[in-house]
């Protein structure tokens, strides 16, 4: 009898030191996805505000996000865009990495919901995006940006 409480003792520790180490490993795993992807949105949306060139955007994006209607009105989007101007200044980026389903979208593994505000010469903007992970990158699932300037009769 003694025997087997030491044996089922130490396969308890054993199954709280595995616990322990898979979150650990979760812990880092999500804090390392949170810097990519804030990392991905700031470099993203630089890109797309230094020319409001569309193929910025194209060369981020999911494949199976944009429909080809999208695709051929995404030259008019940048376009309508550009009236913001030169990025003056972009802060740093705030979000946050799920696992599973994200709502209304067909991701279903590793997500991230990310927003960056940025001075243009037209005045203060909102990019927000939706990032779906793919291997050790990360691509656009779904673009907004909010402005003032961007308000018909601006």
């Amino acid at each position: 009898m003694p025997r087997l409480l030491r044996l089922s003792g130490n396969l308890v520790l054993a199954l709280i030191v595995a616990g322990a180490i898979y979150a650990g490993y979760i812990v880092y795993k999500t804090k390392r996805d949170n810097a990519t992807a804030a990392i991905f949105t700031t470099e993203a949306v630089t890109a797309m505000a230094a020319g409001w060139d569309s193929d910025e955007l194209m060369k981020r994006a999911a494949p199976e996000w944009l429909s080809p209607a999208d695709l051929a009105g995404m030259p008019g989007v940048f376009s309508h865009l550009s009236k913001l101007g030169k990025l003056k200044v972009l802060r740093a980026p705030s979000g946050r990495v799920g696992k599973g389903p994200y709502p209304g979208t067909m991701i279903s593994d590793v997500w991230a919901d990310y927003s960056v505000t940025g001075d243009f010469d037209a005045g203060p903007s909102r990019f927000r995006m939706i990032l779906k992970r793919i291997d050790d990158g990360w691509q656009i699932y779904g673009f907004e940006v909010a402005s003032n300037a961007l308000t018909p009769g601006k």
